[in-house]
């Protein structure tokens, strides 16, 4: 409960944030393309597409997740604690 109270989410929630922001990104750019891509380029060029998005959306929400903190090892400082090696101090 320590870890809660200190403004850290839980692993089950984490995991819940990355799954929202990753299903978020494909229902935004997903329609559009079977709209325009999968009637006029053919089935596999869409599948192709499509594939590729779910990989970029991954590198994405992979980007996402570190920059919001999430998932950090419990044995590393946060990024405020970190004290300068050879600054004298």
């Amino acid at each position: 409960m320590e870890e809660a109270s200190a403004g850290r989410l839980g692993f089950k929630s984490q995991v819940a944030v990355v799954l929202a922001f990753y299903v978020g990104l494909f229902f935004i750019e997903y329609p559009p393309i079977f709209l325009l891509g999968y009637w006029s380029w053919g089935a596999f060029a869409h599948k192709a597409l499509t594939g590729v998005l779910l990989a970029v959306n991954l590198v994405i929400t992979e980007r996402a997740a570190k920059r919001l903190g999430l998932f950090r090892d419990s044995r590393e400082p946060p990024q405020g604690d970190r004290r300068q090696e050879g600054s004298g101090a």
